[in-house]
C-alpha cells in the first residue's frame, strides 16, 4: 500500500492483475460469440452438414 500526499492509504494497481482482467474479458466475449455461431449453425442446418460438425467445432473452441 502506498500513501498519498494527505496521508491516506491507496492501493497500487498491479499490472499483472490488469492483464488477467483484460484476458478474462476477451475470453468471455470470444466464448459467447462461438456459442452464438454454434447455435445458429445447429438451428439453420445448412445442406449436407450434419449437426455434429458445428457442435464439435463449438465444443473444441470452449476447451
Amino acid at each position: 500500500m502506498q500513501r498519498t500526499r494527505d496521508g491516506k492509504k491507496r492501493r497500487k494497481l498491479i499490472e499483472g492483475r490488469k492483464f488477467i482482467f483484460m484476458y478474462h474479458q476477451s475470453t468471455m466475449i470470444i466464448t459467447i460469440f462461438a456459442f452464438a455461431i454454434t447455435m445458429a449453425l445447429i438451428f439453420i442446418r445448412p445442406k449436407n452438414m450434419n449437426e455434429a460438425i458445428p457442435a464439435t467445432a463449438g465444443a473444441s473452441s470452449f476447451s
